[in-house]
């Protein structure tokens, strides 16, 4: 798996540690896969490739079809599958190009209810290790909840079509929040601005003070960020590994905050929160120079 793979995925590596797996972290330097270093692991023996078309940390965009093209050759046997939650409406891609085994969606990543999601799977590519009923074509036992599946392909749909301009509207807020960042002398582009990437997720370092109270302070004023990973935000040391795996170093991950936007999201926005980062900013600017 790479070393960047959400809570979600690295959470079983102790279950298959304990199962007798061995279980290898592939280097992330700058948030994108060391495609060197997956080809120097990948063997005949292995089993199951993990690897996020999009970063939920950094926003970096993954060349998969590179990934499957190094697994089939190396690892013709192992099952690639893609963690692409943070994909649908945020960048462009086609399932049959990425050419993985299987692919999973989160419904409230593209404004689905929570609770609900997608799993892409290619016909006789796993054995199914839970029992149950026959639903969801006997991979996942339990009664549907049709209104939240209905909701999902209507959200779904939106997405989809949408797509261009949801994209068009996500670069000219990107441009516009790095472009201005530079202004404050405080804070730092963790994140991409050139190569591929979601223009939507945007991570920035506080130098000199901890990302998790500054997030505190900012939502006193309205705004929601978080401190690195959300999923992680509550767990420093996990926070501090994905930074380190992205050959960032521990301050920087200590000063880290997350941005997300939405096509919803204005540039008048951008420009409140660059605001309130420059304003709630200036008295540690004062601090550090004593």
């Amino acid at each position: 798996m790479s070393a960047l793979e959400h809570s979600s995925v690295t959470g079983f590596k102790p279950l298959l540690e304990r199962h007798g797996f061995e279980v290898i972290t592939i280097k992330t330097p700058g948030g994108y896969l060391d495609y060197d270093s997956l080809e120097r692991e990948l063997t005949p023996k292995t089993q199951l490739v993990c690897v996020s078309l999009v970063s939920n940390l950094l926003g970096t965009h993954q060349d998969l079809p590179q990934v499957v093209s190094l697994v089939r050759r190396l690892s013709p046997q192992a099952h690639i599958h893609c963690d692409a939650a943070q994909a649908i409406g945020k960048v462009a891609f086609d399932l049959n190009q990425l050419g993985v085994d299987s692919a999973s969606f989160s419904g409230h990543k593209f404004r689905g209810p929570r609770g609900a999601g997608l799993l892409y799977l290619k016909s006789g590519t796993l054995q199914v290790a839970s029992g149950g009923g026959g639903q969801e074509g006997g991979i996942r036992g339990g009664t549907e909840a049709l209104p939240s599946i209905a909701a999902l392909n209507v959200a779904l749909e939106e997405s989809l079509t949408n797509l261009e301009e949801t994209m068009t509207i996500g670069r000219e807020l990107h441009a516009l929040f790095v472009k201005e960042l530079k202004e404050l002398p405080l804070f730092e582009l963790l994140s991409p601005s050139v190569g591929e990437f979601t223009p939507f997720i945007i991570t920035i370092s506080l130098k000199g003070f901890p990302g998790e109270v500054f997030s505190r302070i900012l939502y006193d004023r309205g705004f929601c960020l978080s401190s690195g990973s959300a999923c992680s935000s509550n767990s420093p040391k996990v926070n501090k590994l994905l930074f380190q795996n992205a050959s960032f170093t521990p301050s920087q991950a200590e000063g880290s905050l997350r941005i997300s936007f939405d096509r919803d999201t204005t540039q008048e926005d951008i420009m409140a929160l660059l605001t309130a980062l420059k304003e709630e900013s200036e008295p540690l600017k004062l601090k550090l120079r004593r």
